[in-house]
């Protein structure tokens, strides 16, 4: 087993907190060494509310390509937080960082879902009720317009991102758009 694959399942989310102000994405890139790509749209898509961020690679290769052929790849953000700018990466195959400046998000030990949004950056469907209701019967659901009941972000590749805590640690799972959402990934 890779070291870096042994460190994502010992660190499922590193959090980091600020005053209750909106967080903004400055600018972020995708890549290796100077084989980068701009993902400031990328990583601004996974905004939510403006108070808190997913950093996570994944699905970054299908959305943003491969400007780094077999080299581990990182994504790069720098974020502004309390009006200071911090730089913030995740590797390839790292686990997320969940930052958030606002909301009632409080970490927990048994499961808490605070937050379930299609869509992109500002453009979303709540989606609370439904993962819920989901979650309760164990149901999987394809993960798309329909899903939403709506296109809340025409010609943008959408995400579910579902936001909540269980065993004191605050995480976050992402469905792309044409992907299966199963409740059982919520643990």
């Amino acid at each position: 087993m890779k070291l870096h694959t042994i460190l994502a399942a010992l660190f499922a989310a590193l959090l980091v907190s600020a005053a209750d102000l909106p967080l903004e994405v400055v600018r972020a890139t995708w890549g290796a060494g100077d084989r980068k790509c701009d993902a400031t749209a990328f990583v601004s898509g996974r905004l939510r509310e403006g108070k808190f961020l997913v950093l996570s690679a994944k699905n970054a290769t299908a959305i943003l390509g491969d400007p780094a052929r077999m080299k581990t790849k990182e994504l790069i953000a720098t974020i502004r937080v309390n009006g200071e700018e911090r730089t913030l990466s995740v590797g390839e195959y790292s686990a997320p960082i969940i930052v958030r400046t606002g909301g009632d998000y409080p970490v927990t030990e048994a499961l808490t879902v605070y937050s379930a949004t299609y869509g992109y950056g500002s453009k979303t469907a709540d989606m609370l009720k439904t993962v819920k209701t989901m979650m309760a019967e164990k149901k999987k659901a394809g993960v798309n317009n329909q899903f939403a009941g709506s296109d809340p972000a025409k010609n943008k590749p959408k995400e579910l991102i579902v936001l909540y805590s269980v065993g004191n640690t605050l995480r976050a799972l992402i469905v792309p758009e044409g992907k299966f959402f199963d409740p059982a990934e919520i643990r």
